[in-house]
């Protein structure tokens, strides 16, 4: 091969560096676009909309008194069937919870059967179910925690609250 046979090699034109430049910088917008409009909203969850409180006229009684008669009435239940061996403690503590937060919910017009416990303790109305609840927590949820807290103990501690709300 002589050297009048040998050819420079071509370059590329300018506009294709340009080009591919334009490119990447659509791509990297395209993708920041995505992003901010499809990012996750941090949102507070609203407080939930206070239930109207169970009233029943009783010419100057206790307005709560159907309500905490019902309350009292499955707590008394709960704990026949507990005498009775038919309820384990970890369900003891679970339907406990429930009539607790049942009654709290009535009492003070504030939905607190779903609340977490850091939700229960922002509402001052349910103060008197907090400590209840907050001691059925543990052992309602974690099946070694329901020995080490006595049914009995929560019973009567769920029993004093209903009765003395």
């Amino acid at each position: 091969m002589s050297a009048d046979e040998i050819v420079e090699p071509y370059g590329y034109s300018p506009w294709w560096f340009w080009l591919g430049l334009a490119l990447v910088v659509v791509v990297v917008a395209w993708w920041v676009v995505l992003f901010l409009v499809h990012r996750r909203r941090q949102v507070v969850p609203a407080a939930p909309a206070p239930r109207a409180p169970v009233v029943v006229a009783h010419g100057g009684g206790d307005p709560w008194a159907d309500a905490r008669a019902r309350a009292l009435a499955a707590i008394d239940a709960l704990a026949g069937r507990y005498g009775a061996g038919s309820a384990d403690p970890r369900t003891v503590h679970q339907e406990l919870a429930t009539v607790v937060r049942d009654f709290a919910s009535d009492r003070a017009g504030i939905d607190a059967r779903t609340l977490t416990l850091h939700e229960l303790r922002a509402h001052p109305a349910l103060e008197p179910a907090v400590g209840v609840v907050a001691q059925l927590y543990a052992p309602e949820f974690a099946t070694g925690a329901a020995a080490a807290v006595s049914p009995e103990h929560t019973l009567q501690q769920a029993r004093a609250v209903v009765a003395g709300w």
